[in-house]
């Protein structure tokens, strides 16, 4: 059952990291044209945030200058990222995601190291995975 799952079910993964001293035009590089759209900061091992594509766009045109894509990564993020662990429930990471208002949530090894992403699109793909095997359970 969907609510069962736990976040290592769910996520994505491997993380795509990208150390917090890099600069937004290294991460608009990694982020730019790949099927990923979050990149997990990190200061060595530990999680410092995570960014996507709007939060670059949004750096840049806030300057609208080439100085701001050599602007450290560590200087965009925000000021609180919430992590999960793989053993997460599902339920959880949804819970979390709404009250903070996150489209995405790293997922960290008990050790603080990244190891995956959950997206609200991870979420719905699962969902509709399940909802799709219930209905056609019903119209066996």
């Amino acid at each position: 059952m969907f609510l069962e799952l736990t976040a290592a079910d769910v996520m994505s993964k491997p993380a795509i990291t990208l150390d917090q001293r890099e600069t937004t035009a290294m991460a608009w590089e990694l982020l730019r044209g790949r099927p990923f759209g979050h990149l997990v900061i990190v200061n060595g091992k530990s999680i410092t945030g995570i960014l996507d594509a709007r939060q670059l766009i949004a750096a840049v045109k806030a300057g609208e200058a080439s100085p701001h894509l050599l602007r450290p990564l560590a200087g965009i993020l925000s000021k609180r990222t919430l992590c999960v662990t793989p053993e997460a429930n599902v339920r959880t990471v949804i819970e979390v995601m709404i009250q903070e208002h996150y489209d995405a949530i790293p997922v960290a090894s008990p050790t603080g190291r990244p190891i995956g992403v959950i997206t609200a699109t991870d979420i719905l793909r699962c969902l509709a995975r399940e909802m799709a095997t219930t209905t056609e359970k019903m119209e066996h």
